[in-house]
């Protein structure tokens, strides 16, 4: 107990040193309601010098400039809901063929895999894409993208290289390359000919992006006191035209959403917005989200707690102290080491014994205290954007904070939202909120899953939700979201490790991705009946890392066979639904799979291998270029 409180005490005092990623006032903390939580208004600055002025403002409360600014991003269109959900979706994308996923027209092309995505018709970059004939791949070691006759698949061969690597989108013709600080589309209707067709300087990293009839989407950041904002070639956004928070928040990027034809190159309409470096972007058919989370700041928190529930472990000198703090106009930093000099004071005035029994207390009072209100403690905003005008058209918020882009999901006229609550000394729980999605009202909830845990995972698959929470068990949780004001959850499963993806494989049945003690543990969950999950298949493998566990692009599903690739460090392996390890292909750090027709091509850092999904076995080896010359495949009959 006192090594708990000790490191308790630690936090508390030294935390004004390391900072934090939000602000609350001085003003009491509310007891644990959703109802509190006031949304965010969005506007914008009039002039050049108030936007200077509200970074300003937002930097004293906790921003981060030059700090990590990941963005999760998830597209979604009216029509999923209508197609089964996500587990149709799922299934339906792992065996059409890139003409509709990827826009690359056929031509006659074998049936062929396209890029593992969230949603259905919203295609995503990733190091790998093929029509069917060729294979595009950037994921080599050579920074270029190597262009791989597929075809016939007994003897592929290199064919060209384009002089730039990174995250790739084929759109018919057009192969576009997302690189470093550039965007360029290359003409690769003769694909052994790739021509640079046109080419868009960035001056902003690609956070993601997403190609949805047609037009490609980018999320792109940069350092928040850039102004104007200059993300790419002949997209600037005035100050003035920069969305923010109506109340300083913390800034640690802006964000720009920008459209973009890949055919030419020419850009559409744009939308700036401040944001956080746990911000989420979710798009819709119709609308953009955005969201700011804000957490309250422990020094303050601490303070809230002396003066309220912990008054009466103080004696009315400190009690007085610390009230004529709080009346002072101080900075936070400044407010938190008279809060702690006035607590050293105390607390070095006491004999020994009653120092740590009084200490003991205080801090233990200051666990309850912010454990009966976890879910004040961080609070998600989110803010409905028009994509027809590019208009804020909404705002609301939900108790704790999102993972990534999978916890938030739009369906059927409603957003659902998965999020974790509590932290720091509060003990965490996982919620499920549902709102309106025009509107961003909360049309229900349910609450307290997984308690001390953190959301691991998340999918929802039409009117059902899947939820991996994780601390020292995985609890598998099956939710009922068919009624938008009273989602339920139907059933709970425990079991060692943890998945960090999950990957619905139809019938009710749901892949979980992950690792117990070290190893990567696969498990197919049965959640035909959603009161009582049970395991259907389970694997431990013996290897200890899977790119598929952490990037959903690294996941093949076949739904025509039945049968899943992942990497791991010893080559490409192959399951079937029972978990049945089909085929493990000898693959120098292999990082991803297509197929075509009834052939699996397997891509490492410096070899393609093909294999037969007739038999399992290798039909051809491809070295792959690292300097651009060109090489041919070695057909192989016996297994090399």
């Amino acid at each position: 107990m006192r090594s708990r409180t000790t490191a308790l005490l630690a936090v508390v005092l030294v935390v004004s040193t390391v900072g934090v990623a939000a602000f609350v006032g001085p003003e009491l903390l509310p007891d644990d309601a959703t109802d509190d939580d006031e949304p965010l208004s969005m506007v914008t600055s009039d002039s050049a010098e108030s936007y200077a002025a509200y970074l300003a403002d937002s930097a004293e409360h906790g921003g981060y400039y030059g700090g990590r600014a990941d963005v999760a991003f998830q597209a979604s269109t009216g029509d999923a809901a209508e197609t089964g959900g996500a587990a149709g979706t799922a299934v339906a994308a792992a065996t059409e063929s890139a003409a509709s996923a990827d826009g690359a027209a056929s031509g006659g092309a074998p049936e062929h895999s396209s890029t593992n995505v969230q949603i259905e018709g919203i295609d995503e970059a990733d190091v790998i894409k093929t029509d069917g004939k060729h294979i595009y791949y950037a994921g080599t070691r050579a920074d270029a993208t190597q262009v791989i006759a597929a075809l016939p698949a007994d003897s592929p061969a290199h064919v060209a290289s384009v002089p730039e690597g990174g995250q790739l989108f084929l759109v018919n013709d057009t192969l576009v390359v997302l690189g470093h600080d550039h965007v360029t589309g290359y003409d690769v209707s003769d694909p052994e000919n790739p021509v640079e067709r046109w080419d868009r300087t960035l001056e902003a990293g690609i956070r993601t992006s997403r190609l949805s009839d047609g037009t490609l989407y980018l999320v792109l950041s940069t350092a928040p006191q850039a102004c104007p904002v200059e993300p790419v070639e002949g997209a600037d956004v005035a100050c003035t035209d920069v969305y923010h928070p109506s109340e300083p928040m913390p800034v640690s990027a802006t964000y720009t959403v920008a459209t973009l034809d890949p055919h030419d190159g020419s850009l559409g309409d744009r939308v700036s917005f401040v944001g956080t470096y746990d911000s989420v972007v979710s798009m819709s058919e119709n609308a953009l989200y955005v969201t700011y989370t804000e957490r309250t700041n422990p020094r303050e928190a601490m303070l809230s707690y002396l003066l309220s529930d912990g008054r009466s472990e103080l004696p009315d000198s400190v009690v007085e102290r610390l009230e004529e703090v709080q009346s002072y106009d101080l900075s936070s930093q400044a407010e938190a080491a008279e809060v702690q000099a006035t607590l050293n004071g105390w607390f070095r005035s006491l004999p020994d014994d009653e120092r740590r029994d009084r200490q003991e207390a205080v801090y233990e009072g200051y666990e309850r205290y912010l454990d009966d209100r976890k879910r004040s403690l961080t609070t998600t905003h989110l803010v409905r954007v028009s994509t027809d005008d590019l208009a804020v058209e909404a705002t609301g918020s939900v108790p704790g904070e999102p993972l990534d882009q999978f916890s938030i999901d739009e369906h059927d006229g409603h957003l659902r939202i998965a999020t974790t609550v509590g932290g720091w000394s509060a003990e965490s729980e996982n919620d499920l909120y549902v709102l309106d999605s025009e509107s961003l009202d909360v049309t229900g909830e349910t609450t307290g899953m997984g308690e001390n845990e953190r959301i691991y995972s998340v999918r929802f698959d039409g009117d059902r939700g899947y939820i991996v929470t994780f601390r020292r068990i995985d609890p598998y949780h099956v939710l009922d979201l068919s009624d938008p004001q009273n989602p339920t959850v139907e059933g709970e499963l425990k079991l060692p490790g943890v998945s960090t993806y999950l990957h619905p494989l139809g019938e009710d049945r749901v892949l979980g991705v992950g690792e117990e003690d070290g190893q990567v543990k696969l498990v197919v969950f049965d959640s035909s009946d959603p009161t009582n999950p049970t395991i259907a298949h389970g694997t431990v493998l013996d290897a200890r890392w899977s790119e598929a566990a952490h990037d959903h692009h690294a996941f093949l599903l076949d739904a025509r066979n039945e049968v899943f690739f992942l990497p791991t460090e010893h080559g490409g392996q192959v399951f079937d639904y029972s978990l049945d390890r089909v085929a493990e292909v000898d693959v120098d750090r292999p990082r991803r799979a297509v197929y075509i027709g009834e052939h699996l091509y397997v891509a490492g850092q410096s070899e393609l291998v093909v294999v037969d999904q007739g038999n399992w076995t290798e039909v051809a080896r491809l070295d792959l270029p690292n300097d651009g010359y060109r090489y041919e495949a070695v057909p192989t009959n016996d297994g090399r």
